[in-house]
């Protein structure tokens, strides 16, 4: 949908670009076109009696295409160059979310997970980061459709076996609750001792560190800032659970930021 003539064209235009991406080198001239070749009414001298008239504002995402729901507020001239980002950012085609020559139809699951997928990355940068975007598409996905999920190992890693001596738990520990046998505990509370060595190896793996690297001994200490931070993001990926996917599992887990690194990459690859 459009908004004047003016608008139609650029409206027409648009969709002919986005139709076009299978033809890499007639998009790239479509946007040079569009983006980087100067109107020529706009080179023409301003008068003084132009400069008086009140300029008109942007036109909004909303005002000029049809069904918006992220980009509500932002201009027009915004959308583009935001699909055109996550396509690069997930390494798909339009067609991935979109359908073609239907582009504001919500007939895929794709689209609808994309949605999402954006609210949550807000919720996680507004809990975690006041407000910066510090994780967005490529922190996961990083040109790939689906975020790489944690590789399990075919036996028990040597992460697991250290976890399992330095815990050194009984049979009857085990069976515990962890409140119940380690001290200072804070988060998974009511999860069986027994699974902690699994657990922190699990970490370990995904962070690409030793138990060193958040831990001191005695090993209830919160001397270490990474540590704190470690809780952290385990109240967040439980808000992610609890907010996006009912309450239950959620694909969200350390490894697919990290994905062996301490920290996920900044910035967007791009």
């Amino acid at each position: 949908r459009s908004v004047g003539n003016g608008n139609l064209v650029i409206c027409s235009l648009t969709h002919l670009l986005i139709d076009s991406l299978i033809a890499p080198r007639l998009a790239i001239w479509l946007a040079l076109f569009l983006f980087i070749v100067p109107n020529p009414q706009a080179q023409q001298p301003v008068s003084a009696a132009d400069q008086s008239r009140p300029q008109s504002k942007p036109l909004l995402a909303e005002q000029v295409y049809n069904n918006i729901e992220l980009m509500k507020g932002k201009p027009a001239t915004a959308v583009l160059p935001m699909m055109l980002a996550m396509r690069d950012l997930l390494g798909v085609d339009c067609n991935y979310c979109h359908t073609p020559h239907s582009w504001a139809s919500d007939e895929k699951k794709t689209k609808l997970e994309t949605r999402m997928m954006f609210h949550l990355t807000e919720f996680i940068n507004n809990d975690l980061f006041a407000g910066k975007e510090r994780v967005n598409c490529w922190t996961c996905h990083r040109g790939q459709p689906k975020a790489p999920a944690y590789p399990a190992p075919a036996s028990p890693p040597p992460e697991r076996r250290v976890a399992e001596m330095m815990m050194h738990l009984t049979d009857e520990q085990q069976g515990l609750p962890a409140m119940q046998v380690f001290k200072n505990i804070q988060s998974m509370k009511d999860v069986p001792a027994g699974q902690f060595p699994v657990i922190m190896s699990y970490f370990s793996r995904s962070l690409g560190v030793k138990c060193n690297y958040c831990h001191v001994n005695p090993f209830a200490s919160d001397e270490k800032p990474q540590k704190r931070m470690a809780r952290k993001m385990l109240a967040m990926v439980s808000g992610v659970a609890k907010n996006f996917y009912g309450g239950g599992d959620t694909p969200i887990q350390c490894y697919n930021c990290h994905q062996g690194h301490p920290k996920p990459p900044e910035g967007t690859g791009l």
